[in-house]
């Protein structure tokens, strides 16, 4: 079985270095590691002409494009029967690998994802809690799955978005070349959303297809200043670390593969409400969301006090609830309550902070005076050890697993 490691990427050398290097550390022969290069000017070309492992496909688009349309470029390019993508500031964990390799051998599900480990990139000025992994209990050496969709369907209807539970991904997840086939539309596209990673999830939720899950982590989701994601709720649209927001609409307006919500605000609710009236209408038939619910998700994320960014939501609201004559139910969700509600720590979000407190611990990511997606990698392999193969194998978990990383972490997982 041949397995596809995609990383898109643009104008992120730096970070792009570290991320490759995750890759190549991985022992198996029978990967390909796809580079899709989006005309990037900042020294990409040269990071990528030093690479000399074999398993690299280094490709280059011939323009400046969209996200969706890289993601395209670069799954038309690859050749796995699995296909994995993650971002050129996250990394993978190769010695989580063979155990990936054997759940997509014996299961042969259509998707399977898991829930990455987190490491914020320790730039002067980005952040405070950065440099580091944190190790969950309740999320490590867990036997992958069988995931039932119906239940996170009727909650995404609903724009119920935290009561999902697991869904499919495959961004630090992956999906079969099978599945990937099936989504296609829009001569021959397989992603029909300007985010595509969330409209693959949303149209396998909706699809029901077969879906395994595992909370323990086969990847790093790395956060920077130059995040996408982050971009899009961390900060106002006055502030300059908005800019890869603003950069992500502007491109995706030149896309010709438009969402059913073709107006574009830096806003992540309203983008996922786009992705999901996009899937919707790809996939045909009479079912839909519920309008109230769903423009009350996205009025209540919006904050009044960001003058920019709210007016340009309720612009693109207002359009689009001329275009689908759900002007009513936009009413109803304005009267419900729109606006952002003053940020309070609800009790439950502070035991929750609490428990995860005492559920795990924290690394640091640093080994000698590197500190980056790579060490992060490194340390947290060092932690979780081979252990997850024996899982696969039995598929139980084990107590003394999580001991034995417990104990690998307090001698000092990495020296050098």
């Amino acid at each position: 079985m041949l397995i596809s490691l995609i990383i898109p990427t643009r104008e992120r050398a730096a970070y792009l270095a570290e991320c490759v290097c995750t890759a190549t550390a991985i022992d198996d022969p029978d990967i390909e590691i796809v580079v899709s290069d989006n005309a990037s000017t900042d020294g990409t070309a040269e990071v990528m002409a030093a690479q000399r492992d074999p398993r690299i496909v280094s490709l280059r688009t011939e323009r400046r494009v969209s996200m969706r349309q890289n993601f395209e470029f670069a799954l038309e390019r690859s050749r796995g029967d699995y296909v994995i993508f993650i971002g050129d500031d996250d990394g993978f964990l190769p010695r989580q690998f063979p155990a990936l390799r054997m759940i997509l051998e014996r299961e042969r599900p259509d998707l399977f994802a898991w829930r990455p480990l987190t490491y914020g990139w320790p730039i002067p000025g980005f952040g405070r809690r950065v440099g580091g992994v944190r190790f969950h209990r309740s999320r490590a050496f867990e036997p992958p799955r069988r995931v039932d969709l119906l239940p996170a369907r009727e909650r995404l209807l609903r724009a119920d978005l935290a009561g999902m539970g697991p869904t499919p991904s495959i961004y630090h997840g992956c999906a079969s070349r099978a599945c990937l086939d099936r989504m296609r539309s829009h001569g021959g596209q397989v992603f029909g959303a300007r985010s595509p990673d969330v409209y693959l999830s949303y149209y396998s939720v909706l699809s029901r297809d077969s879906f395994l899950y595992s909370h323990h982590a086969f990847s790093v989701n790395g956060y920077s200043p130059v995040s996408t994601g982050n971009a899009h709720h961390a900060y106002r649209s006055t502030d300059a670390r908005s800019g890869p927001a603003a950069k992500f609409g502007a491109e995706g307006a030149a896309d010709p593969v438009q969402d059913a919500v073709p107006e574009y605000a830096p806003s992540l609710s309203l983008n996922l409400f786009g992705t999901l009236e996009t899937v919707f209408a790809n996939l045909g038939g009479a079912t839909r969301g519920d309008y109230v619910a769903w423009y009350r998700y996205v009025l209540s994320d919006t904050d009044p006090a960001d003058a920019g960014k709210h007016a340009q939501v309720q612009a693109v609201l207002d359009a689009h609830a001329r275009r689908t004559a759900t002007a009513d139910e936009l009413r109803a969700a304005r009267a419900a309550g729109g606006g952002r509600a003053p940020s309070r720590r609800t009790v439950g979000a502070t035991l929750a902070k609490l428990w995860s407190n005492i559920d795990g611990f924290k690394c640091s990511a640093r080994i000698g005076a590197t500190n980056t997606v790579r060490t992060a990698a490194e340390v947290a392999d060092a932690v979780l050890g081979d252990g997850m193969q024996s899982v696969v194998r039995s598929g139980r978990r084990s107590p003394a697993l999580w001991a034995g990383a417990l104990a690998r972490a307090l001698r000092g997982p990495v020296r050098r």
